[in-house]
């Protein structure tokens, strides 16, 4: 009897510092992008996917449309089209579905770490999220106590909410914004094994996922096309400090033309990359993500220029 009472003490403690777990600031922190889709209206006439770049750059209630941000950080296009086949229900005929694309957008394919796919296990259906399985969603999850590890530890010591998109002003000073502009790019040369952004030498591995992203945007396209949805394309705006940091090459090369090859149907395609309406500073939280002013700004005249 009293090694079942152990037994019971046991699993109502685990239960108990589980539930704790998951009310960290730490785990809710991974998911802060998926509760959304938890209560998504019908009838949506404009959306718009993408990751992290396009989560910071589309608020549409402040506009009278009834839109929505599908955007989820950190993202690969692949994942945005499963988004869309698993929601597109949600659209009114004729709704407006924004292709928001950042600047290596084509370069990424799948992230190694399957961990990235864990974040879709509570709104996409099975069939959509790679390496899926139940003992994954039971372990990291429904009981996340049972592969959390050190960071079970967040219980005590946790970390600040992120609601960086409540913020309306830029923390970093000019210096400090140029240095996070050069930061981002060293971190996407080190991503994608690329020593310059000028005369690049693609490995094959970057040919071959730039040739997967053109298919993939073409089949989004057709997908839209199909079901009487108007697909739109667009490239967001950084600000200044940081688009100066890639060359006019990189640019027709690695953006605009991977798009053209991929717009065989010729959909709309508006381009805000180094537009000085978007390029200050006081329009960002750093050098890359817009804050809440940049943000309705940005969205009022991306409605504007597709009605």
């Amino acid at each position: 009897m009293i090694y079942l009472l152990i037994i019971i003490g046991l699993i109502l403690l685990a239960l108990v510092v589980n539930k704790a777990y998951k009310n960290t600031n730490f785990y809710k922190n991974k998911f802060v992008d998926t509760y959304k889709f938890k209560n998504i209206p019908q009838n949506l006439e404009v959306v718009n996917l993408g990751s992290n770049q396009p989560k910071f750059a589309f608020d549409y209630s402040q506009n009278d449309v009834l839109g929505m941000s599908w955007a989820v950080g950190p993202q690969t296009l692949e994942y945005d089209f499963r988004i869309l086949k698993n929601y597109y229900s949600y659209l009114k005929k004729d709704a407006k579905v924004i292709i928001a694309l950042s600047p290596f957008q084509f370069f990424l394919d799948k992230y190694k770490d399957d961990a990235a796919n864990h974040k879709y296990y509570e709104f996409l259906e099975p069939s959509l999220i790679d390496g899926y399985s139940q003992i994954k969603k039971r372990l990291h999850i429904d009981f996340p106590i049972f592969t959390a590890k050190k960071q079970i530890l967040r219980i005590l010591k946790d970390v600040p909410a992120d609601k960086r998109v409540e913020l309306g002003i830029n923390p970093l000073n000019a210096e400090k914004i140029k240095k996070d502009a050069q930061k981002w790019v060293d971190g996407w040369k080190k991503q994608f094994g690329i020593n310059t952004l000028e005369n690049i030498e693609l490995s094959d591995g970057n040919k071959t996922n730039i040739d997967k992203n053109i298919k993939l945007l073409k089949e989004m396209i057709a997908f839209c096309k199909e079901r009487e949805y108007e697909a739109v394309l667009l490239v967001l705006p950084v600000t200044k400090e940081l688009s100066s940091l890639f060359p006019d090459e990189f640019v027709e090369k690695y953006i605009l033309n991977p798009i053209k090859e991929a717009n065989e149907q010729n959909v709309k395609f508006l381009n805000y990359w180094r537009d000085e309406r978007f390029e200050a500073e006081e329009n960002y939280i750093d050098s890359f993500f817009m804050n809440k002013v940049g943000r309705n700004k940005f969205t009022k005249q991306v409605l504007e220029d597709l009605s």
